[in-house]
């Protein structure tokens, strides 16, 4: 993340937020050039997250490509906040039009991807189109994950 944020090569910042162990932490530490990158790795309360979401211009979730599900990509669209990350079946679920969705093979391309998406995404802070894709991605989570809604899906599922 940090590596395709300076690839990127963007006027941006990236919060990077939540508790790591100490080790992970000093590799991550040992990749920051400059006070661009900026670092908070206490724990962070589901109210402090929503707080962050609310201001962030995107969240970037560069999960693996086996991944399936994320919380947090739910709380970021109930945030009105648009998300960069990889490919993800939940991410599918939602059009190329409101995210910043990518694929990879490997590291390099994953990088490279990732990058090119954050690229893309500053691009849309500058004309505040990341800011229309945000409130469409609320009012869409707000829209189709009603209680009723999600008690008839699972009640189908369960038929």
């Amino acid at each position: 993340l940090v590596e395709a944020f300076y690839r990127a090569d963007i006027d941006g910042r990236l919060l990077l937020a939540g508790k790591i162990e100490p080790e992970y932490r000093a590799v991550i530490e040992a990749l920051i050039k400059d006070e661009r990158v900026i670092t908070d790795f206490s724990f962070v309360s589901d109210e402090d997250m929503s707080g962050i979401m609310q201001i962030a211009d995107a969240i970037v979730l560069p999960y693996e490509n086996t991944s399936i599900n994320s919380g947090m990509m739910i709380n970021a669209f109930s945030n009105g906040t648009t998300v960069i990350g990889t490919n993800i079946e939940m991410l599918q679920d939602y059009s190329d039009e409101l995210v910043y969705g990518y694929n990879y093979t490997d590291t390099d391309t994953h990088i490279k991807n990732l990058s090119y998406m954050m690229r893309k995404a500053f691009n849309d802070m500058k004309t505040r189109e990341i800011n229309k894709k945000g409130y469409a991605l609320e009012q869409s989570v707000m829209r189709d994950n009603t209680w009723e809604i999600v008690k008839d899906h699972l009640l189908l599922a369960v038929r």
